[in-house]
């Protein structure tokens, strides 16, 4: 999933003005099941626009298995 640092230049955003001013940057990861099937989105959002560091990004990365333990 992508680490978007300004959500409204996304070009999947397909109606920039209802999330203007509101959620600005994000990063998502895939939830997969064992079997491989998606399940849903992590998803970390930031009011403003900024990058995430990397080493965030690996935080994140870590934290989802954890999550996918109580949703399966």
């Amino acid at each position: 999933m992508p680490t978007i640092k300004k959500i409204i230049n996304d070009p999947r955003n397909v109606v920039p003005e209802l999330i203007a001013g509101m959620v600005e940057a994000y990063y998502g990861q895939l939830l997969v099941r064992p079997d491989g099937t998606p399940y849903g989105t992590f998803i970390h959002f930031d009011l403003e626009s900024r990058s995430i560091a990397a080493d965030e990004i690996e935080f994140l990365r870590e934290t989802v298995p954890l999550f996918m333990k109580h949703l399966t």
